[in-house]
């Protein structure tokens, strides 16, 4: 009776481990994590970029110390995801970008990214739903650094 006690533990352990790393992993293999869960949006951070350069919302390059801000317009046949990519690798410091979705302002201390580092944002409604409207990304310094940084953005259908 203990050996299938034992046994039935380790298989239910697996399935855990399993189901965790799977929820760790996104779609396209990259390890990634949901930092903020809110007002019907989900924004999950992948490391390193995973925005093809087709269909592009926006696209750029900005050196500068205030704020910047730029827009795209989603289309709800395009998809239900949208990921923005920023590489921060020549910066001069840390940014915070502020997602406003939508009309739905998606901000968080989380979405920090550090100098030397470039991150995906993956953004989608928690129900799986086209994605119509505007996107406007603004990306700021706390400490007023000269900025340096590119940014892409495209929408798609997101499959989890």
């Amino acid at each position: 009776m203990k050996k299938i006690t034992y046994v039935m533990l380790a298989v239910a352990m697996t399935i855990s481990l399993m189901s965790f790393s799977a929820a760790a992993t996104s779609s396209d293999g990259c390890a990634s994590q949901v930092v903020w869960s809110q007002n019907g949006i989900t924004v999950e951070i992948i490391e390193g970029n995973s925005v093809s350069p087709r269909a592009v919302l926006f696209q750029g390059t900005y050196t500068g110390e205030g704020p910047y801000s730029v827009q795209g317009n989603c289309v709800a046949a395009e998809g239900n995801c949208v990921n923005v990519y920023i590489d921060n690798t020549d910066g001069n410091g840390d940014l915070y970008p502020v997602f406003n979705l939508c009309g739905t302002e998606v901000s968080s201390s989380q979405f920090m990214l550090e100098q030397g580092k470039d991150f995906t944002y993956r953004i989608t409604r928690q129900d799986m739903g086209d994605i119509e409207g505007p996107l406007i990304v603004t990306v700021h310094s706390r400490d007023g650094h000269m900025m340096n940084f590119f940014i892409r953005a495209r929408q798609f259908v997101y499959v989890p």
